[in-house]
C-alpha cells in the first residue's frame, strides 16, 4: 500500500501521545479506552498473557501493542482496514484525520463511511474537522449501494430531526435522521429527557445516507441548515442548548 510507512510513522507518534489515565474512579479506569487497548488489563501478544496496566508499565505496554499492530498491519492483504480494525473505536476518527493527506479519496471516503458507522459519539472530533474530511469523499467512495439508493430517492428539500442527548451537546452537529421516532429515541437515551430539534436541508447538502444501525441517519453540512426550529421541547426550564 502506497504511503503505509508514512500513516505507521504517524501512528506511533498518535498512539504514544496519548497518556496513562489515572482516575479516583475505579470504574472509569477499567473502561477507559486508549488507542491500541481499553481498561486495566491488557493481553500482551504473542502468550496473550493479561497484565495489569500501571503508570510505571504503561509506555511498555503501549509499545508492545504497537510492534504487534504494526506487524500485523504490515502483513495483512488489507492493510488500511486491519489498523482501522485493531483501533480503539472512540480514536479513529481523530486518527483518520492526522492520516487524510496519505489517503486516496477512495480510501478516506470507504474509511470514513465504515468508521463513522461504527463510532458512537462522532462530533467529539469537532464539527469542522468531520465537514472538512466529509467534503473530501464523494458520495460513491462514503456509501455502499444500499445507502446510495436511499440517497438517490430523498427529495431535494429534506425535513430532518435531532435528539440532543446532553445539554452540552450542539444541534447543529452533522448526524440528523429523517425518522422522528428515532429522534425521539436519542432524545430519550441515558434516561434523558432532551429536546428534539427540527430543520430543512437540501439535498446537494446532505453527505451521506446510512441506515446500518436502523437509525434513518443523514449526515448533513450543519452550516447549510435552515429552518431549524425545537419540535418537542421536552428538556427542563432553563436549560440552554448550543447551536
Amino acid at each position: 500500500m502506497k504511503n503505509l510507512d508514512k500513516i505507521l510513522v504517524v501512528l506511533k507518534r498518535f498512539v504514544k501521545a496519548v497518556p496513562f489515565f489515572a482516575s479516583p474512579d475505579a470504574l472509569q479506569m477499567v473502561v477507559k479506552p486508549y488507542p491500541l487497548f481499553q481498561g486495566l488489563y491488557v493481553a500482551i501478544p504473542p502468550s496473550r498473557e493479561l497484565v495489569l496496566v500501571t503508570q510505571e508499565n504503561y509506555q511498555k505496554i503501549v509499545q508492545k501493542k504497537l510492534d504487534f499492530v504494526i506487524e500485523q498491519v504490515t502483513e495483512a492483504d488489507d492493510p488500511l482496514v486491519h489498523l482501522f480494525m485493531l483501533l480503539s473505536c472512540p480514536y479513529r476518527l481523530q486518527f483518520l484525520s492526522y492520516i487524510q493527506p496519505y489517503l486516496t479519496p477512495e480510501q478516506l471516503g470507504f474509511i470514513l463511511g465504515w468508521t463513522w458507522c461504527k463510532t458512537e459519539f462522532p462530533h467529539q472530533n469537532g464539527i469542522s474537522k468531520m465537514v472538512k474530511l466529509f467534503r473530501l469523499c464523494s458520495k460513491e467512495t462514503l456509501m455502499d449501494e444500499a445507502s446510495r439508493k436511499t440517497f438517490d430517492n430523498i427529495p431535494e428539500i429534506l425535513t430532518i430531526y435531532r435528539g440532543i442527548q446532553s445539554k452540552k451537546a450542539r444541534i447543529r452537529g452533522l448526524s440528523w435522521t429523517t425518522d422522528l421516532e428515532k429522534a425521539k429515541w436519542f432524545a430519550r437515551r441515558f434516561n434523558c429527557n432532551n429536546p428534539v430539534f427540527e430543520a430543512k436541508i437540501e439535498k446537494k447538502n446532505v453527505f451521506a445516507c446510512f441506515d446500518i444501525r436502523g437509525e434513518s441517519e443523514v449526515v448533513v453540512n450543519p452550516w447549510c441548515l435552515k429552518e431549524v426550529k425545537c419540535k418537542i421541547r421536552t428538556y427542563a426550564k432553563g436549560v440552554t442548548h448550543n447551536a
